[in-house]
């Protein structure tokens, strides 16, 4: 049997942008602010098949928050991110755990994307529990 498909979500850092979802604890000069994209920020894995009915979700992902901190050297920034994930388990998840993948881009004021790095993380639902959550840090460095 296959592993299901990864869900892919998205959450951006953005130089010089404002306004959309997320943290704006990022707004000094020189800082980038964070965005989670609407149309790419949440999934529904199924399981293999032709089905996609409710019985055949393993989960629903979505980026549920994310937090832009920064400090500014000379000659770069290094930003402190928290992107929070919220995962609820879909009937057809028997096995209780579920990977999925998602990315960070870092967008320039043209909306062009200057770099974009995937990550991947799981999730293990408890017996008595539909919903959980992961928060992820990292540390990017602007140049």
């Amino acid at each position: 049997m296959r592993a299901p498909r990864a869900a892919a979500l998205i959450a951006a850092l953005a130089l010089g942008a404002c306004g959309g979802s997320g943290s704006e604890s990022a707004q000094r000069p020189g800082c980038p602010s964070g965005l989670i994209l609407a149309d790419a920020s949440a999934a529904t894995v199924f399981r293999d098949g032709a089905g996609r009915d409710l019985t055949d979700i393993l989960a629903q992902i979505r980026i549920a928050d994310l937090a832009v901190d920064c400090k500014i050297q000379r000659q770069s920034v290094t930003v402190d991110l928290q992107v929070a994930i919220a995962a609820e388990r879909g009937p057809a998840n028997a096995a209780g755990r579920q990977e999925v993948g998602y990315f960070v881009a870092l967008v320039d004021p043209a909306g062009q994307i200057r770099s974009r790095q995937g990550f991947s993380v799981g999730f293990a639902w408890p017996e008595n529990r539909l919903l959980v959550g992961a928060v992820e840090e990292f540390e990017p460095r602007i140049a």
